[in-house]
Formats: C-alpha cells, structure tokens, sequence
C-alpha cells in the first residue's frame, strides 16, 4: 500500500501504536492534518502515545533486531514553541538499540508487518538532502511471502 501526501505543509506530528511481549505490534502516525493507520495488529497489546508537542517529528530511534522491538521519536519545534528533545522509546526492551539522529524532517516511512511490525525504514530531509536510514528490523525468506508493506510519502520540505 502506497500514501503519497502531496500538501508541502503537512509534517508528522506524534506516533502511537500498540506493543506486546514480542515487540511494536501497530504503529499511527498522526501528521498536523490528518491520521494515518493504525498500520499492523492492535489485538490484545498494550496502547503507547507520544503526548502533543506542539512540534513536529524530525527523526527516530529505538531497538530491534529480527523485528521492531521498541520506537522513539525527536521533534523539533515550530515556530515559538518551546524545543522538545525526544520521546520515547515506547515498546519493549529487547533487541539492539539504533538512532537515525535528528533532521530536518521525515519525507518517507516504510513499514512491514504480519502480526507484529518485522521492520521500518525512513527517508530523512537534511536541508534539501535525502538521508536512507537502514532497515530497523527485519524478516526472513519465509516472512516475505506473508508480510505486508506500506509505504507513506510527503512532499519535497
């Protein structure tokens, strides 16, 4: 599944999902105009939010390692609101921790999942520049035929 969001003035404002023993089970990414997902299984997890920041999400970091065991989330400020410096990281304590750093925003977040998300990708912007962050998480041969990808877009910052 493709979103593309097309609006320049659109940015991620908070995530929340839902996580269980075995790692982040649904993701929601929450953007300044509208919600996007939950993307994965919400059945019989626990529920986890980022509060309201008034700011908008500039980069992630959290744990796994053969799936998504745990995300945070930095936010920087808009205009005269005060700096937020991060949040989180949600989920559990298992796997090894990762830390994409901080941007100038998010132009794209890919995830993969089944019944628990196996991975999440993004595409930062620093200044105009396309940062790939690497895959955070993974599958095997075997997932890939079960799992399902969606992908979410935003236009050039």
């Amino acid at each position: 599944m493709q979103i593309k969001i097309d609006d320049p003035d659109e940015y991620l404002t908070s995530i929340c999902g839902c996580f269980s023993d075995e790692g982040i089970r649904s993701l929601t990414f929450q953007t300044n105009k509208k919600t996007i997902g939950p993307i994965g299984d919400e059945n019989g997890a626990t529920h986890f939010s980022s509060p309201a920041t008034g700011g908008k999400i500039v980069g992630f970091y959290g744990r796994s390692i053969v799936h998504l065991e745990a995300i945070g989330a930095y936010f920087e400020p808009i205009s005269h609101l005060y700096p937020i410096k991060s949040i989180g990281p949600f989920g559990g304590l298992g796997g090894r921790a990762w830390d994409d750093g901080k941007f100038t925003g998010v132009r794209e977040i890919e995830v993969m999942y089944d019944n628990i998300l196996r991975y999440v990708m993004f595409v930062y912007d620093k200044s105009g520049e396309q940062i790939y962050s690497i895959m955070h998480g993974g599958y095997t041969r075997e997932d890939k035929a079960k799992v399902t990808r969606v992908s979410i877009s935003f236009s050039a910052l």
